[in-house]
């Protein structure tokens, strides 16, 4: 397995502990607190240190030619604007129910991506 796909790999197992412990805290307590913030923007950056490297040993190619790719980008970028959810709420400390059901939605997507790269290896 090419070095590039295995630290890849590492980044995207971080990501996805950062991003299910954050999410999951939200959505049980109802709360943005000070570790939701933190992790989620980790699992921002280690996914998007994960792509880059996918990208890389893709010889750098941006356009994904498979269906893999596309969900894996698609996931990010929701996962961007969920962040941002919690950026916005970090203030006022609570998440509301939409945000909560959001959150579980694009967490759900971003594990099925995570898992078909793993099934597709």
């Amino acid at each position: 397995m090419p070095v590039f796909v295995m630290i890849g790999a590492l980044f995207m197992t971080v990501a996805l502990i950062c991003y299910a412990t954050g999410i999951l805290m939200t959505v049980f307590t109802g709360k943005v607190k000070r570790k939701n913030v933190i992790l989620q923007v980790l699992a921002v950056c280690f996914d998007l240190l994960g792509t880059t490297c996918m990208i890389v040993n893709s010889g750098g190619q941006l356009v994904p030619h498979e269906f893999h790719g596309w969900i894996g980008y698609i996931a990010l970028a929701l996962m961007v604007v969920d962040m941002v959810f919690v950026l916005r709420h970090r203030v006022d400390g609570l998440a509301s129910t939409r945000m909560r059901i959001f959150s579980v939605c694009v967490l759900v997507l971003w594990v099925t991506s995570y898992s078909y790269g793993f099934v597709k290896m």
